[in-house]
């Protein structure tokens, strides 16, 4: 079989999508169906839920694999004091690997949770974003991540191209997300 590429950049959820065969989109009615549902990955019965901030929390991810793709620490200080004044605890994650980062910000800011940062299996971070009021970080693989949570994210973009990460996808239509570039997210 061979399948000709998008004409244009496409979403790879939804490349992905037009690639089902006819018979799975029967079933379903349209292709439509097939848009994302929080509800599907919802998390719900799990002791790591006992372990979650009391307190109406905002996820800030300050890692990413690449480096050209990190955004200033003094950056996200000054997005977590903003956020912090809006009465929000501030929960920064980040990677095993990039654990020098929160102990930057918990340097500057002793006041921030910085205890999930590199210390969460895949399944608890996804626990934790699901239970938040917003997330934002880089464009990294917890960008996709916080797609899954359900929740209201953020992603600050760059480089790369935000159309093939799904920014105006039908498959995650149903997301709130806002996908900003690095270059105007500086604060």
């Amino acid at each position: 079989i061979k399948i000709a590429f998008p004409q244009q950049n496409t979403a790879f959820a939804d490349f992905i999508l037009d690639l089902l065969p006819p018979e799975l989109e029967s079933q379903h009615n349209n292709k439509n169906a097939l848009i994302f549902d929080k509800t599907q990955w919802q998390i719900k019965n799990h002791s790591f839920l006992q372990r979650l901030p009391a307190k109406k929390y905002v996820v800030l991810h300050l890692g990413a694999g690449n480096k050209t793709r990190l955004w200033d620490i003094n950056s996200w200080i000054n997005l977590a004091e903003n956020l912090a004044a809006k009465n929000y605890e501030i929960v920064f994650t980040c990677g095993k690997a990039e654990k020098f980062l929160a102990n930057l910000v918990e340097n500057q800011h002793k006041s921030f949770n910085t205890d999930f940062a590199g210390n969460t299996t895949l399944l608890e971070l996804l626990i934790l974003l699901q239970n938040s009021q917003l997330i934002i970080s880089l464009d990294t693989g917890i960008a996709h991540l916080a797609r899954l949570s359900g929740v209201a994210n953020i992603i600050i973009f760059g480089p790369g191209s935000a159309e093939i990460y799904g920014k105006n996808g039908k498959f995650w239509s149903s997301q709130i997300t806002k996908i900003i570039a690095k270059s105007d997210a500086e604060i």
